[in-house]
């Protein structure tokens, strides 16, 4: 029984961890359990299939107060050193537009829920 206790949240576990390090994500491990009874996928994500990565398709900001440019600098200044694939995409497309990222303090990072940080004087909650 112990063998049991500690082998599946174990597989479980290198499973999402493999599956992240190719750029796919899990929502929990019971996801990864009920792939073996999967018949058939249907995917609606063009770019990311194909291409085999995650890119930033458009920054959009819906506050008159904050540019689409300074979102994206305050975004990727937080997630310049995450080890997610998500926030990775979003500190590399930031870098390949030219632009400078900030210095985050306080960096928090919540798993399955995000980051929180300071910059700029400014508190920043990412994620979910």
């Amino acid at each position: 029984p112990c063998a049991l206790g500690l082998a599946t949240p174990t597989a479980v576990m290198v499973g999402s961890g493999v599956g992240a390090k190719h750029g796919v994500l899990f929502k929990g491990g019971d996801v990864i359990e009920n792939a073996s009874r999967v018949t058939a996928l249907i995917f609606d994500k063009t770019g990311t299939i194909t291409s085999g990565a995650l890119t930033v398709a458009a920054v959009v900001s819906w506050d008159a107060e904050l540019s689409s440019d300074e979102l994206l600098w305050f975004v990727a200044s937080a997630e310049q050193y995450s080890e997610h694939p998500i926030g990775r995409a979003i500190a590399m497309h930031a870098t390949e537009m030219g632009l400078e990222l900030g210095a985050a303090r306080a960096l928090r990072s919540i798993t399955s829920r995000g980051v929180s940080c300071e910059i700029s004087r400014r508190r920043l909650l990412l994620g979910n």
